[in-house]
């Protein structure tokens, strides 16, 4: 007799990186989001020349840690893999729209622009076409 999946929807803390002040004067906010086996904190970074006063970012993290090498404490990031992979993005999507509602980014006239690397032009992809929130570009 074969095994049987079964699924349950759980609570999870997931984290996010910013830079900037949300406010007013923001013209522009930008979610941006990392490749496979990075994590946020580090790829927000990159972003820091455009912390000019006039953007906000935001850059979530997967959902899904990992050690980098065995025996090593580098800790890497996956949005997802092959496995349960519908189930996998269904969980990023509404984790994004929690980070998005969140912050009440529909709520502020600053343009939305997004941006992926690697691993996350597909994450930014399918969280596009399966969400009417507002972005420009």
């Amino acid at each position: 007799m074969a095994a049987t999946a079964h699924h349950i929807t759980v609570s999870k803390t997931a984290r996010y990186y910013t830079l900037g002040t949300l406010s007013a004067e923001t013209k522009e906010i930008w979610i941006v989001i990392h490749g496979w086996a990075q994590l946020a904190e580090q790829f927000i970074n990159d972003f820091s020349v455009l912390d000019s006063g006039e953007r906000f970012i935001i850059a979530p993290e997967a959902l899904n840690r990992f050690y980098l090498r065995a025996g090593k404490p580098e800790v890497g990031a996956t949005w997802m893999t092959r496995e349960d992979r519908e189930v996998e993005m269904k969980d990023y999507v509404d984790y994004l729209n929690s980070v998005y509602d969140a912050l009440s980014i529909s709520q502020h006239q600053a343009k939305v622009v997004v941006l992926g690397f690697s691993q996350g032009v597909a994450t930014l992809s399918r969280w596009v076409y399966r969400n009417e929130r507002k972005i420009e570009r």
